[in-house]
């Protein structure tokens, strides 16, 4: 039996502020790893554009309505949290740094020291360090090491990949947050988040590409060998297919979101195309749309969004190292999206699905709640791994706390 009070159990809380809705999910941490969701709450989002705060006001009103109706359902008061951060502003960086090993072996010290020096990069005065992942470390001339401690050695090398964002993107959130009276525990970028949620260990080994289709941006994150080797945000996802058809249609964004949902596909392949649709008018006179006109216009959208991914696969460098794709969040819902990806990248194709969590509403195991979900997982790992350290093979993310370079 899950025992909420134990002493062995932490209370935690993710935030999710999107595009189009914010998510608040309240989980107990186990000692043994297992989590229990207590409580989650939604409300609709109409502060944020693309992933990034343009209103303080309605992104403070909808924070508070997530946060009391997850308050409501868990009985537990929110003091601090995680929260995701997200946006097309991000900046990536290779960077690499050595130092002399103190004493015989590496310890956490020189770990800690390595990774000082390898992100002691000169970044624009707008921009600041969110992650530091640790792509290898290198003992006196020893490669693909990933985890140093207690090696023997000389000299140690840390080759790291950096993620960075403006400043703004993180002050406006944390304005918003704070107006809130909550402290803020760690920010992690969208795509990490959703990995831990949705990916094997396996699938990290052996080469995969996630593809976060959220309302606002298209989240890419490729992993290979266990570590993160690129990732992108792409300014076109879901709300850009809604208003496409809300523009074709000349019908209100909701009702297009509707139809979308419960008549939209990938590919017409998969529809009968002498199907009509019946849409609901404001008059009560019904229009009808013929379903086959609707699904071109989607298939089209998500061609170009699976096109401007490969461009960024290619653009990693990762091509020929991918075994899958695993598509994710709300946008990943629309009929026959994994036949349509496997079609265009030429590679086994999933949806993602959060696992890892145990209680709550059946509705949390759907795409849209990878990133609250994995947001907890990696709570979970940093609390209970005994230590935490940079971004490897082990899993564990190399986030910047409370915005300054704690990395352990």
């Amino acid at each position: 039996m899950f025992d909420v009070d134990g002493d062995d159990v932490r209370i935690k809380v993710a935030l999710d502020v999107g595009t189009a809705k914010v998510r608040v999910v309240i989980g107990a941490v186990q000692l043994n790893g297992d989590i229990q969701i207590l409580g989650h709450g939604e409300a609709p989002s109409k502060g944020l554009r693309k992933g990034m705060v343009t209103n303080i006001e309605h992104t403070i009103n909808a924070i508070a309505a997530a946060k009391a109706e997850a308050e409501t359902n868990s009985e537990f008061e929110i003091n601090t949290v995680s929260a995701i951060i997200s946006g097309s502003q991000i900046t990536t960086y290779h960077s690499s740094g050595a130092i002399k090993i103190a004493g015989d072996s590496v310890t956490l010290n020189d770990i800690n020291e390595v990774m000082e020096t390898a992100t002691a990069l000169a970044l624009p005065p707008n921009q600041e360090i969110i992650h530091a992942f640790a792509k290898e470390y290198v003992i006196d001339g020893q490669r693909e090491i990933r985890d140093p401690l207690d090696l023997s050695g000389v000299r140690l090398e840390a080759h790291v990949y950096l993620l960075a964002c403006e400043k703004t993107i993180t002050a406006n959130l944390t304005k918003c947050i704070e107006a809130l009276h909550i402290n803020i525990d760690s920010l992690v970028l969208q795509s990490i988040s959703a990995s831990a949620a949705v990916l094997s260990e396996e699938e990290k080994e052996n080469g995969v590409c996630l593809v976060n289709i959220g309302a606002g941006t298209t989240d890419v994150a490729i992993f290979y060998k266990g570590a993160l080797c690129y990732t992108s945000i792409l300014p076109i996802a879901g709300e850009t297919v809604t208003s496409d058809i809300s523009k074709m249609q000349r019908i209100s964004t909701p009702l297009a979101e509707t139809i979308k949902i419960n008549y939209g596909a990938c590919s017409q392949k998969s529809i009968n195309i002498d199907e009509m649709v019946e849409l609901p008018q404001a008059n009560s006179v019904s229009k009808r749309l013929s379903r086959q006109a609707l699904v071109q216009v989607i298939e089209a959208r998500y061609e170009e969004i699976f096109e401007m991914v490969q461009i960024e696969i290619e653009r990693s460098g990762c091509n020929h190292l991918l075994s899958s794709i695993v598509l994710t969040g709300g946008g990943s819902l629309i009929s026959g999206l994994t036949d349509f990806a496997e079609e265009i990248f030429h590679l086994d194709a999933r949806i993602g699905i959060p696992s890892g969590i145990r209680g709550g509403s059946p509705i949390l195991s759907r795409p849209e709640y990878a990133t609250a979900l994995g947001l907890l997982l990696d709570i979970q790992k940093d609390d209970y791994h005994g230590r935490k350290k940079i971004e490897s093979s082990l899993g564990l993310f190399g986030r910047i706390k409370n915005f300054s370079k704690k990395y352990f």
